[in-house]
């Protein structure tokens, strides 16, 4: 089975299986990235390959949108753009997603998102065309997200890249694998749910 578990305002506690599975409600919302096998093996999960399927060439060089429902915004240096399916992120913009609004975007083709109710994230970095192997970086800024992650291979290490998340204080390295993660705008309350994959974290 996958490590399972949640950290909240700086401690682990236990995460039955079914709290995993059931996270995409209570964590991001939505249930549009597919779940992992509970009976998969640590450290991996079937989510990767079912989700890609439904994510149709992501660009190499943005996060795409692959889906909106209701209110979804992004906002860079003060402008507030209302974004539907196809619209590409880059670096220095913020998704917004209102009530009872949804949003999945593939991570530039190195795993998907799914944005929940009241989610707000930032994208601080991605790979270029010209620099693959560069760090995939977010800030969860409030709210929940589902995400699916798995990055590419470090050429010289043979290790695959994690996917580094910034919330309540603290950077989340994520290795390949399937996370729901909460965070409660202007608190350090974080809470991490792994239903396949590992995760290292440092206090900043």
């Amino acid at each position: 089975m996958g490590a399972r578990a949640v950290r909240r305002a700086g401690a682990w506690h236990s995460c039955a299986i079914l709290g995993c599975l059931a996270g995409i409600a209570a964590f991001a919302g939505t249930t549009a990235v597919a779940a992992a096998d509970p009976t998969a093996a640590a450290g991996t999960s079937a989510a990767p390959q079912a989700a890609s399927a439904a994510i149709s060439a992501p660009a190499p060089d943005g996060l795409l949108l692959t889906s909106v429902n209701g209110s979804v915004v992004s906002l860079r240096a003060g402008q507030r753009t209302v974004l539907q399916a196809g619209a590409l992120l880059h670096p220095g913009d913020d998704l917004v997603v209102g009530e009872r609004g949804q949003a999945t975007a593939g991570i530039a083709g190195r795993g998907e998102l799914a944005a929940g109710s009241g989610a707000r994230f930032a994208v601080e970095a991605l790979p270029a065309p010209a620099k693959p192997h560069e760090p995939t970086v977010l800030t969860l800024l409030g709210g929940g997200v589902h995400i699916v992650w798995r990055g590419t291979v470090n050429p010289t290490s043979g290790i695959p890249r994690s996917l580094y998340v910034y919330a309540g204080g603290e950077r989340l390295a994520l290795q390949p694998g399937e996370y729901f993660l909460r965070h409660a705008a202007g608190t350090s309350v974080v809470d991490l749910c792994v239903a396949a994959g590992g995760v290292t974290w440092q206090a900043i």
